[in-house]
């Protein structure tokens, strides 16, 4: 069952999603599909539908890393990954971030301010646990996703060449809200 809740907005609410609690991460992933295939029908290719699956999620649970599912009048509206580290993409770095990841709002919830909220939350509990930055990525060519984290306070790292696209890292010191 769910680990935490905390209010994100009189409307809203997160919670922490445990392996067991496999109705909220079908839930999740339901949200994340609804994203992929929103983004891909208009060739916004940050993710392919039906890429995201339960075993990965499971793989981020089983890495120590954690998934929360936010909630509005109770119904799941958005999520997000974190985890303590992201070789994959980031490299060795020391254990001074957190990495955000399948940030994500149902269509219904879009423009709502949930994902902006989402990212505070997610700033916070990073520095809850002592770090200094979340850290995120999105594919390069995104411009307006890019727009959009820049206008939520964070600062572009670097641009990385992924097998045959870009990647753009993005930072946020922890602890700090949107401007």
């Amino acid at each position: 069952m769910s680990q935490a809740r905390e209010p994100l907005t009189a409307a809203h609410t997160i919670e922490r999603l445990d392996a067991a609690d496999s109705d909220g991460l079908a839930a999740f992933l339901a949200i994340h599909e609804e994203a992929a295939t929103w983004l891909w029908e208009r060739g916004i290719r940050q993710w392919r539908p039906g890429e995201f699956s339960a075993t990965a999620l499971q793989g981020v649970l089983a890495g120590g890393g954690e998934v929360y599912l936010a909630r509005r009048d109770g119904a799941p509206a958005g999520g997000f990954t974190l985890q303590w580290e992201d070789v994959e993409v980031w490299g060795e770095r020391p254990p001074d971030a957190g990495y955000l990841h399948a940030l994500c709002v149902r269509r219904a919830d879009a423009g709502t301010g949930l994902s902006a909220a989402l990212l505070d939350y997610a700033s916070q509990r990073v520095a809850t646990v002592g770090r200094a930055w979340l850290r995120l990525d999105c594919w390069a060519g995104n411009n307006a996703l890019r727009a959009y984290y820049e206008r939520q306070g964070f600062s572009l790292y670097a641009v990385v060449e992924e097998a045959d696209y870009y990647i753009a890292l993005y930072e946020r010191a922890a602890g700090t809200a949107r401007p």
